[in-house]
C-alpha cells in the first residue's frame, strides 16, 4: 500500500507540473520520496513475506521509482521545450 501511495503522489506531481501549480507537485513528489523510503523500511521488517513476494515487491518497487523519477522530468523538460 505504501508504494502504491507513492505512485499516486508521483501521479499527482506530473498531474500539477501539466497544469503549472509547480509548489502542488513539488510537494507531491516530497511525498512520494516520503512514501518510497517508507515502503523500504516496513519491506525490511516483514518476516512472513514469501520469496515470491519479495520479488514482487523488488519488481513493483523499481516500476514505481522508474515512474517517480523520470516522468516528472520529462514532463517538466517538454512543458519548457528544453
Amino acid at each position: 500500500m505504501c508504494s502504491l501511495a507513492g505512485l499516486v503522489c508521483t501521479l499527482l506531481a506530473i498531474y500539477f507540473t501539466v497544469l503549472g501549480v509547480y509548489y502542488a507537485a513539488m510537494i507531491g513528489m516530497i511525498w512520494a520520496v516520503a512514501f518510497d523510503w517508507g515502503d523500504g523500511l516496513i519491506a525490511r521488517r516483514i518476516t512472513e513475506r514469501t520469496g515470491n513476494d519479495r520479488n514482487f515487491g523488488g519488481q513493483l518497487d523499481s516500476l514505481i521509482d522508474i515512474v517517480a523519477m523520470e516522468s516528472p522530468g520529462h514532463s517538466s523538460a517538454e512543458l519548457w521545450k528544453i
